[in-house]
């Protein structure tokens, strides 16, 4: 089970600690980290969630997952798009987008440009059923049609992507 850092509403941690997915207290956040992957033909990364996770089964979405303890986003962003897809990212190919503060977690939204096609993903099968690449539009209409992200975060994106 992994343990997360617990932090305030300035996303400082706390020195408290928690297993992921345990019920977090009023006032609370845990950190997670998602990536708009992106190859060197302009084609982004978005791979299906497992059918076996508890969150969102089935769902196309683009890379993340949660921070852990003692980590930095920019190493968590690197270290899941590897566990999960199997890409290695270097520091300099990534873009910090923005932070959002949700309900219950801040965000950090990454953008990374890197040399991989889709038969250089390995993928992570307890997490990841497949993997696709999709044109800057379609991320686009991917983004502004995701019933399960709230309004900021689907108008952080899409202005990101509007200026690329």
């Amino acid at each position: 089970m992994e343990i997360v850092d617990i932090y305030d509403e300035n996303c400082l941690r706390t020195g408290k600690t928690m297993q992921r997915n345990k019920r977090i207290q009023s006032g609370e956040y845990i950190l997670v980290v998602h990536i708009l992957l992106e190859n060197k033909q302009g084609k982004f990364l978005i791979q299906k969630r497992s059918r076996n996770k508890k969150v969102f089964p089935g769902l196309w979405e683009i890379t993340g997952g949660s921070v852990k303890s003692g980590e930095e986003s920019k190493d968590a962003v690197k270290r899941e798009t590897f566990e999960e897809v199997g890409i290695k990212l270097e520091d300099n190919e990534l873009e910090l987008i923005g932070r959002l503060r949700r309900n219950k977690s801040f965000v950090d939204v990454y953008h990374a440009s890197a040399d991989f096609t889709k038969d250089d993903c390995i993928l992570q099968k307890e997490e990841v059923d497949d993997i696709k690449l999709i044109s800057k539009d379609e991320m686009l209409n991917m983004i502004r049609g995701a019933g399960h992200r709230d309004e900021k975060y689907k108008r952080m994106i899409e202005e990101y992507l509007l200026k690329k």
